[in-house]
């Protein structure tokens, strides 16, 4: 993520997960933390899709990192938050403003 800075999951598969040491789900696990550390401010889903890769696709979806935490990959919990081991701190949910439909 530090080095592409702009990504998809594909693109991570690729670059983290073997193919004699892949897990039952790779795919599902690596589209989980993504989604957690894009929920604390870390990741930004992109407007733009990548090209899709048959006629039927709309597209992978594409992901920068905007928040460089440093060298070690924050942990992402079952509690909604994501811990830093660089700064040794938790980090929050970041709560979207709800619209009111008044």
């Amino acid at each position: 993520m530090q080095i592409k800075g702009k990504f998809t999951l594909s693109d991570l598969l690729r670059n983290i997960v073997s193919q004699d040491n892949a897990g039952k789900d790779p795919r599902n696990n690596i589209n989980r933390y993504v989604n957690a550390l894009a929920s604390v401010g870390i990741l930004m889903e992109m407007k733009r899709r990548a090209a899709p890769a048959s006629l039927t696709s709309n597209g992978e979806k594409r992901w920068m990192l905007i928040r460089d935490v440093g060298r070690k990959a924050p942990v992402a919990r079952s509690l909604g938050h994501v811990y830093d081991p660089n700064s040794q701190t938790v980090i929050e949910s970041v709560k979207k403003p709800e619209v009111s439909g008044e």
